[in-house]
């Protein structure tokens, strides 16, 4: 499927990418217990969540995915309050090259960077 400039939409693509990154956390992970993925279209998806991340403790990780600037940008402005937002640029529709196995690195390492925070932020929160 292309964009409006004719390009490839690889929304769909990184989002599945994304999906199959978490999979593998929750299996090497004891922190990473589980996630929902959002529907096109659903209530989710509409309030900014691609995906929801469940961590060890109850903590949950809204995360919504982007794959162009122009899209995350509208995004910041649209839902300001979602702050745990993955940027993926150019991502290989070929699950077998070695870009795409670096980028499903990436994408766990941001993650868990992420995750980090969280916790980090709710020790704030709760001293």
């Amino acid at each position: 499927m292309n964009n409006k400039q004719g390009k490839p939409n690889l929304g769909e693509p990184t989002e599945d990418a994304v999906e199959e990154a978490t999979k593998e956390l929750i299996k090497e992970d004891l922190h990473f217990v589980g996630y929902q993925r959002a529907n096109k279209n659903d209530a989710l998806d509409a309030n900014g969540i691609d995906i929801f991340i469940f961590l060890q403790g109850g903590l949950v990780l809204p995360l919504q995915v982007k794959s162009s600037y122009s899209k995350l940008r509208k995004f910041q402005r649209n839902h300001p309050l979602i702050i745990f937002v993955l940027f993926v640029r150019n991502i290989s529709l070929d699950k077998n090259s070695e870009r795409y196995k670096r980028t499903i690195i990436y994408i766990k390492n941001k993650i868990k960077r992420f995750a980090s925070r969280a916790q980090h932020n709710l020790g704030n929160l709760n001293p």
